[in-house]
């Protein structure tokens, strides 16, 4: 397209003269009254007389104040030019050749313009189309380097922390989940966590070893977690979480009736645990290497081990200085 408007350009500044001579006459024509049919008319009467310039016509259009003209390459032009086919260019009447030839060449200019614009535009979204592909290739093998260096554990499927006295709780995103816990990974030990509060689901305290007890901390801890997950969230509810053992936990009530999924029975007493503030926060855990392991042991302690401990420091530590005394 901008080669043609230039090609016609130069055509015009070419056959300068006679196209001046042509857009003349129709003005004349005009000029004296006569209808655009009319005009038509001369024109291909004197085309069929053998007028040249009738003959480069081809239409007329009354609408546009255009005439259509079929130019070629004059004789003094090279071989190929002169077997190219003749080029259709409309022409505004009221314009001299010349001035016709200089808007197919601004038509040119601001095409060419709009056409770099594209380009640059195309270029600049190629640009950044490859380097979002870069970014997502580097984030997917940085996320599969993760993946590698650390293999996900089976709890990660539930809704789970780590107390600060290193025991897991497991808590379910859903009924169906909630059974899978209470009835799969509710071991010796294990105490089952939950609220009086309607829709709540509960949670599990897994216990470091069958014989070993869960600390109190760790059950406040589980406590408050199940209350911040149940509507008491919401409402801003302050009540009290409950905890019992393994074997309280059913799923029939005493007709023999099975409870929907998420739903327990528990049988015998409750022990209710310290009304507790609504607060939750968000942690990240770092998995050491295994020659680190050593340097991070006793961090989590049950917290009346480790004040026994201390307590037991302090009153050797009296003993010696008696001693010595």
């Amino acid at each position: 397209m901008i080669a043609l408007r230039r090609r016609r350009g130069e055509l015009l500044e070419l056959r300068a003269g006679e196209v001046d001579s042509l857009l003349a006459s129709l003005r004349a024509g005009l000029g004296r009254g006569m209808a655009w049919t009319a005009l038509q008319e001369l024109v291909d009467e004197s085309a069929r007389a053998g007028d040249q310039l009738a003959a480069m016509v081809v239409r007329l259009d009354l609408a546009r104040h255009s005439v259509t003209v079929a130019l070629e390459a004059d004789e003094e032009a090279s071989e190929e030019e002169l077997t190219r086919p003749a080029t259709l260019v409309a022409l505004d009447v009221r314009e001299s050749a010349l001035s016709n030839a200089r808007a197919f060449y601004a038509q040119k200019k601001a095409a060419a313009l709009k056409t770099a614009k594209t380009i640059a535009a195309a270029d600049g979204a190629v640009r950044s189309a490859e380097s979002k592909a870069q970014a997502s290739v580097a984030a997917i093998k940085v996320s599969a380097s993760i993946r590698a260096v650390r293999s996900t554990g089976w709890w990660e499927k539930f809704a789970w922390f780590i107390s600060s006295e290193n025991c897991l709780v497991l808590a379910p995103h859903d009924g169906p989940q909630a059974e899978l816990l209470a009835q799969r990974h509710l071991g010796p030990g294990d105490v089952f966590v939950g609220c009086d509060i309607d829709g709540a689901l509960p949670c599990i305290v897994k216990a470091n070893g069958a014989a070993a007890a869960v600390p109190p901390l760790t059950l406040s801890q589980a406590g408050s977690y199940v209350l911040c997950r149940s509507g008491a969230w919401t409402s801003r509810t302050v009540t009290s979480a409950w905890h019992v053992a393994r074997d309280q936990v059913h799923k029939q009530r005493a007709t023999g009736d099975r409870l929907p999924a998420g739903q327990f029975v528990i049988r015998g007493s409750k022990e209710y645990l310290p009304p507790t503030q609504l607060l939750m926060g968000l942690g990240v855990l770092f998995k050491v290497s295994p020659p680190c392991v050593a340097s991070h042991l006793g961090e989590r302690r049950v917290r009346a081990e480790l004040r026994s401990t201390e307590e037991g420091g302090e009153a050797a530590a009296e003993g010696g200085e008696a001693g010595g005394g």
